[in-house]
């Protein structure tokens, strides 16, 4: 099964680059154009649109790009002329920070939450946990994200609201500057975990194998940690992975509102500036990214759950 997933990723992955290489095509403006300068002759952009091979059929660029791509050479940037995998490779660690940071700090107030809320249905903090759960679901990620800086930043000056410090460089400065985002993107994944656990086990503790644990007289911490739990936590896994991979979309507001020169920040800027090398790099490496965490979910969600190992059979 995990093979079959394994195999049916290179398709995706270049269903998506080729997407890519057309909106390309519907993005307004011309590169060559933009390199040469408004004032350049029509020679010089002509000159250029043949050197980057813009002239090709798409097709044509398609395929060159994929032989280029499978050796490891994405193309140079239009603007910095340096190496696409090299642009990505110095974004990446940013980017990989803010949502291993926001997927940590999910999972530190998200399960509690859940377990709480699950444990006391219907009592005051079952009732504070689902309406923050609520709120953190109906609330965008950048509106989170501003009243942190307006709050934290602005009002109380506990930490600056913009910029990136190196870990290896201030591991201080790197946690004050990361904080306040780690926090704004992890606020949907805290009120999905949070209900989805309190909802799993919510119905676990109901079923008969739990009321048959209790008649035996195990203890109730035993009941729930041990047994309702591990059957409570399962489909939560599945939102954690489907949230690890949302959140490299979000990291792409997150990091314009907070300043972070991450993965986000280089394709909006890449957007804007039409540098196509860098679109056709980032966006599938994303979309793979995105999918083999969804598998790597998906293995540990089968290991806790044989159920779903016989079903995927």
């Amino acid at each position: 099964m995990i093979w079959r997933r394994l195999l049916a990723i290179i398709p995706l992955v270049l269903v998506v680059s080729f997407l890519v290489f057309l909106l390309t095509v519907f993005l307004p403006g011309d590169e060559a154009v933009t390199l040469a300068g408004e004032n350049a002759s029509a020679e010089r952009v002509e000159e250029i649109r043949q050197a980057l091979g813009l002239d090709e059929p798409l097709p044509v660029r398609y395929v060159e790009w994929v032989g280029n791509a499978v050796q490891g050479d994405l193309g140079r940037s239009l603007f910095t002329k340096r190496e696409v995998t090299a642009e990505i490779a110095s974004r990446w660690i940013v980017t990989l920070q803010l949502v291993i940071g926001s997927l940590v700090l999910a999972l530190l107030v998200g399960v509690p939450a859940g377990i709480i809320a699950g444990r006391s249905k219907g009592k005051w903090p079952d009732r504070v946990a689902t309406l923050f759960a609520s709120f953190g679901v109906a609330v965008p990620s950048f509106v989170v994200g501003l009243w942190l800086i307006v709050v934290f930043a602005a009002w109380l000056d506990l930490v600056p609201f913009a910029g990136f410090v190196a870990f290896g460089e201030s591991p201080t400065e790197w946690a004050k500057r990361m904080i306040l985002p780690m926090f704004a993107l992890s606020g949907v994944m805290i009120a999905e975990l949070t209900r989805q656990i309190r909802a799993g086990l919510v119905d676990t503790l109901e079923t008969d194998y739990i009321r048959t644990a209790r008649a035996k007289g195990l203890p109730e911490r035993t009941v729930v940690n041990k047994h309702a739990l591990r059957v409570a936590i399962s489909p939560a896994l599945a939102v954690v992975s489907v949230n690890v991979a949302r959140s490299f979309g979000g990291a792409v507001v997150i990091e314009q509102v907070f300043a972070l020169p991450g993965l986000g920040r280089l394709t909006v800027n890449a957007i804007i500036q039409r540098d196509l090398p860098i679109l056709q790099g980032v966006i599938p490496i994303a979309v793979l990214v995105a999918v083999v965490m969804t598998l790597i979910s998906d293995v540990i969600n089968m290991k806790l759950n044989p159920r779903l190992r016989f079903e995927s059979k």
